[in-house]
């Protein structure tokens, strides 16, 4: 059940910029450079949000949520030659509501863009925080 969960989360970070709805199997070779881009946080949370928001209202729904999601997953399975995953419904909305920091029952881009930031902002602290660890266990010559 939680694997379902971090499989979901993991692939929202990761693969954000993979495998939008609107994209054809056609662009499946340009994904892998968008893909790096998206983990790294070089596509901006603001145009990831817009491919999530499909009707453009600016509020992403659990609708739209978990369409895009699954599109995210079976494009990502699809390109490692592996069946789509098969996600329980109730993990897309455990998922959905760690951006809904309001309850509201919509992620607005407010929302998405500062849980980007602030998954963002955490990995590379970790990453420092690893580094520093790994410097200090060294040996000194």
């Amino acid at each position: 059940m939680m694997r379902e969960f971090k499989m979901v989360m993991v692939v929202l970070f990761a693969c954000s910029g993979v495998a939008l709805a609107e994209e054809t199997p056609d662009d499946a070779p340009k994904a892998a450079p968008k893909a790096a881009k998206a983990a790294k946080g070089k596509i901006p949370p603001e145009k990831i949000f817009k491919k999530f928001d499909h009707d453009g209202d600016g509020t992403v729904t659990l609708e739209e949520f978990t369409e895009q999601r699954k599109v995210i997953l079976e494009r990502r399975a699809k390109a490692k030659g592996n069946p789509a995953p098969k996600v329980k419904a109730k993990h897309f909305k455990k998922a959905f509501d760690v951006f809904d920091a309001d309850e509201s029952g919509g992620i607005s881009q407010e929302e998405f863009v500062n849980h980007f930031k602030k998954q963002l902002k955490g990995g590379k602290a970790k990453a420092g925080k690893a580094k520093a660890a790994k410097q200090k266990a060294a040996p000194t010559e």
